[in-house]
């Protein structure tokens, strides 16, 4: 897996794996704590929640190029949205050690972004950015009630801890508070498939 600013996966394996099962592995530079977190390894449709994580936080790592890119911050706000790409990147670590072969892979499928507007750029991008947070933070919060393995239970709780704070940093970016009122609910997977299906198209064939 390399950093490249295009990325690119195979979303049709993605559809197909919803149900199958992925043998686990250990996560990647876990810190060291009182107890190590169980290993995931996840079970029928856990592999789902996995594998949906793993596209969500690929697209949100072209994303987060986009807007680390753009002249529409300032050097600072730049700084703090590398910072969360970096988390991003983390993230995708982690799933896709657990994923292992069958993780997305760039290359396969081209991951297309909506277009910003030209006339607020920076409100556009943010508008984006904070709303694919949110849905993967919802994801993150069905999977944890629904998910069967209890390490994959615990990586996508620890997961969700992250994206809560990324959301919060890319709210106060966009000027508003960073904490919503209210309990944000559970997205389910049905849900979010298509919403995060919106960010992704076919590559183009090899030559």
């Amino acid at each position: 897996m390399h950093e490249g600013d295009e990325h690119t996966f195979d979303r049709g394996r993605f559809l197909r794996l919803g149900a199958a099962t992925v043998a686990g592995a250990g996560l990647i530079g876990v810190p060291a704590a009182r107890a190590a977190p169980p290993t995931p390894a996840p079970v029928g449709d856990d592999v789902a929640y996995v594998q949906f994580a793993a596209t969500a936080e690929l697209v949100s790592v072209s994303l987060g190029a986009a807007l680390t890119a753009s002249r529409a911050f300032t050097a600072a706000e730049r700084r703090t949205l590398t910072a969360l790409r970096d988390g991003d990147k983390q993230h995708l670590a982690r799933l896709a050690a657990v994923l292992g072969p069958d993780a997305p892979q760039y290359g396969d499928f081209h991951i297309r972004l909506p277009k910003a507007s030209a006339l607020n750029l920076r409100a556009s991008l943010l508008r984006q950015a904070t709303g694919l947070a949110e849905l993967v933070a919802g994801v993150y919060c069905s999977g944890v009630g629904d998910v069967a393995d209890a390490g994959t239970r615990t990586l996508l709780g620890r997961l969700l801890w992250s994206e809560a704070q990324h959301l919060s940093a890319l709210r106060l970016l966009a000027g508003k508070p960073a904490i919503a009122s209210g309990l944000p609910g559970p997205v389910s997977l049905d849900d979010a498939t298509p919403r995060l299906d919106t960010f992704l198209g076919d590559a183009e064939p090899p030559a």
